[in-house]
């Protein structure tokens, strides 16, 4: 653990030093036997926009300032997605938009600090905005015993930025007898191909496997090299193993999108008021059935007009019945066709004969 603290901490102020490949690096900073040395943190920034993004600052690894921990690699732009994405949902952009390149290319890799009193430690920020000024803030706080976690902090209005974290298995190279010097070759595609090699691991190196999936044999890695590699032989027998019993590297996924403000409005309609001519179930005039129907007309009026004269009567004489008793009139009533007991008075005959012809005009009219 002190080798790989001195390692993380010397300064590089040597031209030489500053331009050593990321593999020697990596090497250098697990050199040590700690149980935690070389642990990484990986920084993948997919970008679904048609933005460009540049980080602000300094651009290489060395000349930035990091609180807690190294930066060994780092992207200085963002380019603009071939196909942006539209703008959807959150709980829906993921499965109806999704990332259409499987491997996205690594944004910034971190070795963690070793601290005798804190344990690993990593804390850094990165800042990417566009000609306009918006952007998003990566802040990376990797520490078990902290309550503060990675996060990242959009700027703009027009942006949909989200962040997770997993952990990735911890990977060494364990080949079997006889594949020591054929089978470690790291090429840019998942082909032995002598021209597309990259370098070659050697048995013991720890690799950091990429988020995407495999193809057949072949895993992508991005550390010690960025490329592909042969996870296991011909017969099924592995080539990298898993470590048991040591805490797994971390991978921070950004997903930046445009952002969804709600379907767009719907224009408001003018309502406006049509004739009655143009209606769609109006007769047209000079319709055969027009006379019949003023005829029909005129026979409903004068049996209105009768009803009417009717009803004003059949009220005088219910305000007129109120100045009885009021059991008398609640079980008599003005319209009354079945009184319960019966009476010979002319009042109450007018009242039945009344109640007789209003009887007649409903059937009537019912029929």
């Amino acid at each position: 653990r002190a080798m790989f603290a001195d390692a993380l901490s010397r300064p590089l102020n040597n031209k030489r030093e500053r331009h050593r490949p990321r593999a020697a690096l990596f090497r250098e900073a697990a050199s040590g036997n700690a149980a935690d040395a070389g642990r990484l943190y990986e920084v993948v920034v997919r970008n679904l926009t048609g933005r460009h993004f540049q980080l602000n600052g300094d651009q290489r690894p060395r000349d930035r300032r990091v609180s807690k921990g190294r930066l060994l690699s780092l992207v200085p732009s963002l380019p603009a997605a071939d196909d942006p994405a539209p703008a959807l949902p959150f709980s829906a952009a993921s499965a109806l938009a999704p990332d259409p390149i499987k491997h996205a290319p690594v944004t910034a890799q971190a070795a963690f600090a070793s601290d005798s009193t804190l344990g690993d430690v990593l804390e850094f920020t990165l800042a990417y905005s566009d000609k306009a000024g918006e952007g998003f803030t990566i802040r990376v706080h990797a520490h078990s015993c902290s309550p503060l976690r990675s996060d990242v902090v959009s700027v703009g209005q027009d942006l949909s930025v989200t962040s997770m974290v997993e952990e990735v298995p911890r990977l060494i190279a364990r080949p079997p007898a006889g594949y020591e010097e054929t089978a470690l070759g790291v090429y840019k595609s998942a082909t032995r191909s002598e021209d597309l090699r990259l370098g070659e691991l050697r048995p013991g190196d720890e690799v950091l496997a990429s988020g995407g999936p495999r193809e057949g044999r072949w895993l992508r890695i991005t550390s010690p090299y960025d490329g592909w590699v042969q996870a296991e032989t011909r017969d099924g027998y592995p080539i990298l193993v898993e470590q048991k019993g040591r805490r797994r590297h971390l991978r921070q996924v950004i997903v930046v999108r445009p952002f969804y403000a709600g379907p767009p409005p719907k224009a408001a309609q003018r309502v406006t008021s049509l004739p009655i001519s143009t209606l769609p179930w109006a007769l047209p005039r000079d319709h055969p059935n027009d006379e019949a129907r003023a005829i029909e007309r005129a026979y409903f009026s004068a049996r209105a007009s009768r009803a009417e004269r009717l009803d004003k009567e059949a009220a005088t004489l219910r305000a007129k019945s109120l100045l009885g008793k009021a059991p008398q009139a609640t079980l008599l009533g003005a319209l009354a066709t079945t009184p319960l007991r019966a009476s010979s008075s002319p009042r109450y005959e007018h009242r039945s004969l009344l109640a007789q012809q209003l009887e007649q005009l409903r059937l009537q009219e019912q029929q």
